[in-house]
């Protein structure tokens, strides 16, 4: 078993990368980088979204870094924190203008939502299965948003 999102953050390695995120001309795909040499251009709503949802994620990261599933798996202030964390997400992703980055930041929402509601009631199994779920999302997310 994972000791805490620690480990769920080594997971999510892929979000602290720095800069802004830029177009990369594939369909929906969003590229991490810095900005092109020159003047800086105004970010599209895909990436805003993506920079957005990684903020978010870092942000999760960070409150949830002394957490351990095992030892704790329903610590009521780590649940909420992951709740109001999902919601800013979902908040984030609904600001993207294509439909395959809404919906991939909506499942990582979704996926951490399912983990706050496991927490809350206390159900050891769904604690574990929605851990997993939040991984399986993530890496949609990066794919999407090129995070890795």
């Amino acid at each position: 078993m994972l000791t805490g999102l620690v480990m769920l953050a080594l997971v999510l390695t892929g979000c602290s990368g720095g800069g802004t995120a830029r177009a990369s001309g594939r369909g929906d795909r969003v590229v991490a980088g810095s900005a092109a040499a020159g003047a800086p251009r105004a970010l599209t709503a895909d990436e805003r979204a993506c920079t957005g949802v990684q903020a978010v994620i870092g942000h999760l990261t960070a409150r949830t870094a002394r957490w351990s599933p095992t030892a704790h798996p329903f610590d009521p202030a780590i649940a909420t924190q992951i709740r109001w964390l999902a919601e800013a997400m979902g908040q984030a992703g609904a600001r993207a203008d294509s439909l395959h980055i809404k919906s991939v930041v909506h499942l990582n929402a979704l996926a951490f939502s399912s983990l706050s509601v496991a927490m809350t009631a206390k159900k050891r199994l769904q604690v574990t299965r929605a851990l997993a779920g939040t991984r399986l999302a993530y890496r949609q997310l990066k794919v999407a948003c090129s995070l890795s």
